[in-house]
């Protein structure tokens, strides 16, 4: 992972936890597609697309709404 992901990767952890949505969906290209753990344990396909994000991003907070997240450690290894 260059220099320039690791600090994505962080920018877009703060961005989590700010709750700040336009930001963060922002960071993804306009077709991602991400499967959040819960659905991957479940069998279930992944999100598709901006929309899909907030859609996740609403139910995920509306479960758990003081969720964060924080990094022990994100490293370049070269």
């Amino acid at each position: 992972m260059s220099q320039k992901n690791v600090e994505v990767v962080r920018a877009g952890h703060d961005i989590f936890n700010r709750r700040d949505l336009d930001a963060y969906r922002a960071l993804h290209h306009p077709d991602v597609e991400f499967t959040p753990y819960e659905w991957a344990i479940e069998g279930l396909g992944p999100y598709h697309g901006h929309e899909d994000v907030r859609r996740w991003w609403e139910e995920a907070f509306a479960a758990l709404p003081e969720f964060k997240v924080d990094l022990n450690e994100v490293r370049d290894p070269g």
